[in-house]
């Protein structure tokens, strides 16, 4: 009984924050869009990079991390601590119908139910506004040559991270 206890779901900030803008995103965002709000902004860092690339927009982020939130704060606009399992349109502080753009990068199998998050956040959309979504490829080569070989072992990150509660189907 000499081993020692392991979890995946153990991990510093620093694992589980890389604190590096997310650049596949920044590259479909359109030039166009002046409100954007974003769902587990992490850090800030896609944020940061946006308003580098799209001087004068008004940035928005939700997160629930403390430590994450604060050095949100110090590159969005605005930035909410929100637990999105408990989000309530009604009670939320944000006007609705005021955002061009809604981000969910690799944040939606992180969540129970991410079609409430999502239904109450459209409505923070303004009535031609987009949403840039990211899931992990459940269709990846990678993956399934390790389902084929019966190997299905949680990791700190990736496409089998130990926190992903939903696998979301891509494209049809």
């Amino acid at each position: 009984m000499g081993t020692t206890y392991y979890s995946p779901l153990t991990f510093t900030h620093e694992e589980k924050y890389d604190d590096k803008p997310r650049e596949d995103i920044i590259s479909l965002v359109p030039e166009d869009c002046r409100r954007i709000l974003e769902i587990g902004c992490g850090t800030g860092a896609t944020g940061s990079a946006l308003k580098t690339r799209l001087p004068g927009i008004y940035y928005v982020g939700l997160e629930i991390d403390d430590r994450a939130v604060e050095i949100a704060e110090t590159r969005l606009d605005r930035v909410l601590k929100v637990d999105l399992g408990k989000i309530n349109r009604l009670s939320f502080p944000l006007k609705p119908e005021s955002f061009d753009l809604l981000i969910a990068a690799d944040v939606l199998e992180h969540l129970y139910d991410p079609w409430q998050v999502l239904y109450v956040l459209r409505g923070f959309l303004k009535a031609k506004g987009k949403a840039l979504l990211s899931i992990p490829n459940t269709q990846n080569i990678y993956l399934i040559a390790h389902l084929v070989m019966g190997h299905w072992t949680y990791q700190k990150y990736g496409l089998l991270d130990a926190t992903h509660i939903r696998f979301l189907p891509g494209r049809r």
